[in-house]
């Protein structure tokens, strides 16, 4: 059965008018016809729209993830630079603290306090006592050594004194690190060295 393109009523798919309005035939089948061929054009376009859309959607996917992939890489690549830096840097680098306090023996501990005080003799003491194949024991002595040469810079007036306001301040950061089983730099001259790692 076919229907009128004119009323809409069904008709025999032999007749030639439509029996109701006395429409031709051919104008609905030309109607019929014409109206296929515009829903399949849009169901078409739509499958073409969701095939790029789907496509977009994976090139993006892709990107995304080379980029997360590229800034892996470049994360990975600045933090060995970092630590391949800090170890040219400083040779106490890769002892920066001791993970257990317990694990350092007490007359390491006691020559990494005492190196900080009584000037020369303190520091004398100190190296005679301590295991000096320990790098952080080395840390401590060459930064009491360093703070014991500076403090004898007391004897220019008036600078001098502010000068050595400073180095107590220092002695104390050291004494602190070291009682706490840390080998950090005191500030401006924690950097120099003088002793090297591990000396006998």
């Amino acid at each position: 059965m076919k229907h009128c393109a004119n009323c809409g009523q069904e008709m025999a798919d032999e007749m030639k008018f439509c029996p109701y309005c006395g429409t031709a035939a051919v104008a609905a089948a030309a109607s019929e016809a014409a109206a296929s061929v515009e829903q399949a054009e849009t169901d078409g376009i739509l499958n073409a729209q969701e095939t790029v859309e789907a496509g977009g959607e994976t090139v993006e996917s892709q990107a995304g993830d080379a980029q997360g992939s590229a800034g892996t890489q470049e994360s990975a690549g600045a933090q060995y630079s970092n630590a391949q830096n800090n170890a040219q840097g400083n040779p106490y680098a890769q002892y920066t603290r001791k993970t257990n306090t317990n694990e350092i023996p007490e007359n390491n501990r006691t020559a990494s306090i005492l190196c900080y005080w009584l000037s020369f003799l303190g520091w004398f003491i100190a190296f005679m006592i301590a295991d000096r194949k320990d790098p952080y024991v080395m840390k401590h002595l060459n930064q009491g050594l360093v703070i014991n040469l500076f403090s004898m810079l007391w004897v220019i007036p008036v600078i001098g004194w502010i000068w050595e306001v400073f180095i107590i301040v220092c002695r104390i950061i050291g004494t602190v690190n070291a009682a706490e089983g840390k080998n950090g730099e005191v500030p401006l001259i924690g950097s120099i060295h003088m002793l090297d790692e591990g000396m006998q």
